[in-house]
């Protein structure tokens, strides 16, 4: 039986007890499926600062107006400047938590977040937005597209816009205005939770709603708020925390509702449909996730790697949707890793940011985690041997597995559903310049020098069969590639 892309198309979470194809996998922890194809180790991270802050919640990175770039992060009581050497930019300002939403705009960066007044960098010092004119919002959320500020207020419902190119003035006679969301939620009462620009559009997410604003008089803005009205309301889907949501290129926005990862894109186009999520093999899974406080929760696409990234710091996982390759169902191939930072961020340069909560900034690459290792996870479901209807018995595994270095390996293997299982371990070693091959094969699985633990039953015949490959990954790569189980029919089942 051959294992031709073992795991191929990612974890099956909703169904890891019941039988499965060899194209699933049961478990793939710090898994990718790398350019070649293969299921490989996700990348490591390496810190900028050397010496660390306090605890991490938020990084961004503000561009001006002349291309040049600042990464901002803040703690709960400061923000900071910079990568290597962090400089405290907090100036004169308190205040009590560090979860701001940073926007750009019109050359200033801006912050935002619940029960706090918003603050703006005036070079690389912050400060209270003072206003002109009109009611500033103190809200949660807020959104800089079309030439303005869209924020929310304290009561969850009112947003409010700023004048043109000016995120002083929010009053009606400035250009300022106000969108009362009590009047637009069509399925009972609802709050604001992230407010969005996508294409030409503004989307407001409620826990329940998502209410898509358009301008249907060709704004050269692309929306202006005199002439925008209501295109779409999506019910019975929204969003489970403000920064659970990411653009995925200029076409797509993924986020996490009650109901599953999402594509709004998918979610537009089949409302008069159910609507599917990207991660129908793992619903019950991600939903159990939803645990603890969902504000930490953080979201980020990664270009160069064609991944969104989901960390939910509560689990502690990171929940990992590749979107270069859509299953044919629509749905998204998803791993996780154990590297679950505090924040991400996505630069100009599509290099990836992480926060952590021990105080470091951080570059996602090499391989391993700022110095420590982690553990590569391959299982396989349960997959049935045969379909001629016959019982086997079980001759020999082979394995091709890539290396760059060297490996210790360990294989486990289980049958028929039985909670026992074998173990063996092998050291492969790779080529130091190129990738290594190492094949190997289990002659005959009664050889006692195979076997560690011998008070293990193993069965001779058997009709599921599941597989795990796990190893340390501690400063190389590593994947697996084909995977052929030998078998011979012995009777009917």
């Amino acid at each position: 039986m051959n294992f031709a892309g073992p795991g191929f198309s990612g974890m099956a979470r909703q169904r890891q007890h019941a039988p499965l194809g060899p194209e699933w996998a049961a478990h793939a922890t710090n898994i990718v499926v790398d350019s070649a194809g293969r299921l490989g180790s996700r990348k490591g991270w390496d810190n900028l600062n050397a010496t660390p802050i306090e605890p991490i919640i938020q990084t961004h990175q503000f561009i001006n107006a002349a291309g040049t770039t600042t990464q901002y992060t803040s703690t709960a009581t400061k923000i900071y400047s910079g990568t290597s050497t962090p400089t405290d930019r907090t100036n004169s300002l308190t205040f009590t938590a560090g979860n701001w939403k940073f926007l750009n705009f019109n050359g200033y960066c801006l912050g935002w977040q619940a029960a706090h007044t918003p603050i703006v960098a005036t070079g690389t010092t912050w400060a209270l937005i003072t206003v002109s004119t009109g009611t500033l919002p103190d809200g949660n959320a807020a959104c800089a597209a079309f030439g303005r500020v869209w924020a929310l207020d304290d009561d969850k419902q009112t947003i409010r816009y700023c004048a043109l190119l000016d995120h002083t003035k929010w009053a009606t006679a400035d250009g300022g205005g106000t969108i009362d969301m009590r009047s637009v939620w069509t399925r009972g009462m609802d709050e604001v939770v992230a407010i969005i620009a996508y294409g030409s559009s503004l989307a407001v997410f409620g826990k329940r709603h998502i209410v898509v604003w358009v301008d249907g008089s060709g704004s050269e803005l692309g929306l202006s708020p005199t002439n925008m009205y209501v295109s779409t309301v999506l019910e019975d889907i929204g969003l489970v925390a403000r920064d659970a949501i990411c653009q995925v290129g200029e076409l797509d926005v993924v986020f996490w509702s009650h109901n599953g990862i999402r594509s709004l894109s998918r979610t537009m186009q089949e409302q008069a449909a159910p609507a599917r999520e990207l991660s129908a093999m793992n619903r019950d899974y991600l939903a159990a996730a939803l645990t603890g406080t969902l504000a930490n929760i953080r979201m980020v696409y990664a270009p160069t790697e064609g991944l969104v990234l989901v960390s939910q710091p509560a689990v502690p996982k990171t929940y990992v949707f590749d979107v270069r390759a859509p299953l044919e169902d629509g749905s998204l191939r998803m791993t996780e890793w154990t590297l679950c930072p505090s924040a991400w961020c996505s630069t100009i340069t599509n290099t990836l940011l992480l926060g952590t909560s021990a105080g470091y900034l951080g570059t996602y690459g090499g391989y391993d985690d700022n110095g420590t290792g982690f553990q590569f996870h391959y299982e396989s479901g349960w997959v049935r041997i045969s379909e001629d209807g016959r019982r086997h018995s079980l001759k020999a595994l082979r394995a091709y597995l890539y290396a760059v270095g060297t490996n210790v390996v360990n294989f486990k293997w289980w049958v028929d559903f039985k909670p026992t299982y074998r173990i063996l371990s092998r050291t492969i070693t790779g080529g130091a310049d190129e990738w290594g091959i190492d094949e190997w094969g289990v002659m005959q699985w009664g050889l006692g020098q195979y076997f560690q633990d011998k008070r293990i039953p193993l069965a001779k015949e058997a009709e599921y069969f599941k597989l795990a490959i796990i190893t340390n990954i501690g400063g190389t790569a590593f994947a697996v590639q084909p995977l052929t189980l030998y078998t011979k029919s012995t009777r009917l089942a």
